[in-house]
């Protein structure tokens, strides 16, 4: 989702449908001992949409920008899957 074939995309669009993906995966896999799985895969959308972030404003290599969790979630809305489970674990 996250390929730079997609950096026609707006930004609102690729959270909403990351979220939606991520929303879906982590309902299916809900049961069990999943916190840890779900803060490394929290950890790999952050960095994947970064990436893209990246790659869509042309900035790479060593002046790449630097995208913070907080903005990532709290801005864009990127969903946090590692919060659902705290009364599972």
């Amino acid at each position: 989702m996250t390929q730079p074939a997609f950096h026609w995309k707006a930004v609102e669009e690729m959270v909403e449908d990351l979220n939606r993906t991520l929303r879906g995966r982590g309902n299916y896999f809900c049961l069990g001992a999943v916190s840890r799985a779900y803060r490394a895969v929290d950890n790999h959308a952050r960095h994947r949409l970064r990436q893209w972030l990246n790659g869509k404003q042309r900035s790479r290599g060593v002046n790449a920008m630097r995208h913070a969790p907080l903005y990532l979630h709290r801005e864009l809305g990127l969903l946090r899957l590692a919060p659902t489970t705290a009364n599972r674990s």
